[in-house]
């Protein structure tokens, strides 16, 4: 827990670096880091996870109000391509606020 609170310290307290940004959270687990950087104001956040674990990441942002902030992919980051995620910046987001352009290589 003391580094997931060092996690959460460093992003809220940064939160000028993920306001109205779009996040990638790779590896993501149980999602506690897309959560943050959510909370902190990112426009949208992609959750990318492997394991089974990336079924549960929808229910937790749900519960936490942030269901429309964070888009999970259930598959490794190698496999996922742009095309996708550009594909999926509408998923949650129902403003549609998100476009094409808000992804930067």
């Amino acid at each position: 827990a003391p580094r997931t609170k060092a996690y959460q310290d460093a992003i809220m307290q940064n939160t000028h670096y993920f306001r109205d940004k779009v996040v990638m959270d790779i590896g993501s687990g149980t999602g506690i880091l897309s959560l943050f950087a959510a909370k902190a104001g990112a426009k949208l956040v992609h959750a990318v996870e492997a394991s089974p674990m990336a079924k549960l990441i929808p229910a937790i942002a749900k519960c936490n109000g942030l269901e429309d902030k964070i888009v999970v992919h259930e598959c490794r980051v190698e496999s996922l391509t742009t095309e996708q995620l550009i594909a999926s910046c509408g998923a949650n987001n129902n403003d549609d606020t998100t476009a094409a352009s808000d992804y930067k290589v």
